[in-house]
Formats: C-alpha cells, sequence, structure tokens
C-alpha cells in the first residue's frame, strides 16, 4: 500500500518557519527574539501549515508571534487581573 507525497511527508518550510512532524504530531521550528521556539501543533497537517503561514508573516512583519507569550510573577498577573477586574465593575455600575 503506497501512502501519497503529501501523507509521507515528514517536514516543509513556510519562509522561516520550520515544521515538522514526530510520530503522529506536528511541531513548528523558529527563533523569535534570538530564543528557539518549537511548539506542538497537533496531529491536522493541515493545521500546522496554516499555523506557520501565519507565524510566518507576524515574524516578517515583526509582530510578536500567536504563539509566543511573555511569563510574569504571580504578583504582576494579580495587579492586572484587579485592575482589569475594577475597570469591569465600574462599567458594569455605570450602566445601571
Amino acid at each position: 500500500m503506497s501512502e501519497s507525497k503529501c501523507e509521507s511527508e515528514v517536514s516543509f518550510r513556510v519562509g522561516r518557519v520550520k515544521a515538522y512532524r514526530r510520530g503522529k504530531v506536528w511541531y513548528l521550528c523558529y527563533h523569535e527574539d534570538g530564543q528557539r521556539r518549537r511548539p506542538k501543533i497537533g496531529p491536522d497537517r493541515s493545521a500546522a501549515r496554516r499555523t506557520a503561514a501565519q507565524i510566518n508573516g507576524q515574524l516578517e512583519s515583526g509582530t510578536v508571534s500567536m504563539l509566543s507569550f511573555e511569563p510574569i510573577s504571580i504578583t504582576e498577573l494579580r495587579f492586572a487581573w484587579l485592575k482589569y477586574h475594577e475597570t469591569v465593575v465600574s462599567a458594569h455600575q455605570s450602566q445601571s
């Protein structure tokens, strides 16, 4: 039984983003801000290709890629959440 080229393909590249398959799962590999990123995408090859294209566009335009994040401390997270909550509560009270 022969597999199609698409099913047997284990890697591809979209600009600065390489996608590769390990077992049944697709991963991406790219560099952002001097850091290597290797997010897990999942078993769907077309989803990996779409995500690679989106990230490549974001890297080319200089925006932060959709899969990156900036770690923050619990204290910073709590402060940001309380500030957000205060805004939501005050907006809700002004509508009443």
